[in-house]
């Protein structure tokens, strides 16, 4: 008697679970590293959204009466997203939704950029550095 694959409805879990090329692993550690990143970040930017609000406020593209929503509702969702991919749960979902924030802030910058604006990203300054203006695109094109 041979033994027959799964069925079809389970074959991408007997994958990712029996791959003897080394997928599974490197998506693992791939998917902790974004996932940790974006939680590590987004709680940052939680704990001094003020600092947020006010980098959000040189980008001069968002009204001034959102900012002090949008300083926070970014960061729950980077914080909320990198927790969900971190542990596996809704991940798509979660890459998902970080794609259309980096896109949207990739967008912001870039007209601000246009604009002549002068930015440094100053939550990055809790890390150990400033990230201005052509870096923070370079780092959003990277994870967009």
């Amino acid at each position: 008697m041979t033994a027959h694959p799964p069925d079809r409805k389970y074959r991408s879990t007997y994958r990712t679970h029996h791959d003897l090329s080394g997928k599974a692993p490197r998506r693992k550690v791939l998917r902790m590293m974004v996932g940790g990143a974006f939680l590590v970040v987004g709680l940052i930017r939680l704990r001094d959204s003020e600092e947020f609000a006010r980098t959000l406020e040189t980008l001069r593209v968002f009204p001034h009466g959102a900012i002090p929503w949008i300083a926070w509702f970014l960061p729950a969702l980077e914080a909320i997203s990198g927790g969900l991919i971190l542990a596996g749960v809704r991940s798509r979902g979660a890459a998902s939704g970080l794609l259309l924030m980096t896109g949207g802030m990739f967008a912001a910058v870039s007209v601000a950029l246009a604009r002549g604006i002068k930015i440094e990203w100053g939550v990055f300054a809790q890390l150990g550095g400033r990230l201005t203006g052509v870096m923070m695109l370079a780092t959003y094109a990277a994870l967009g």
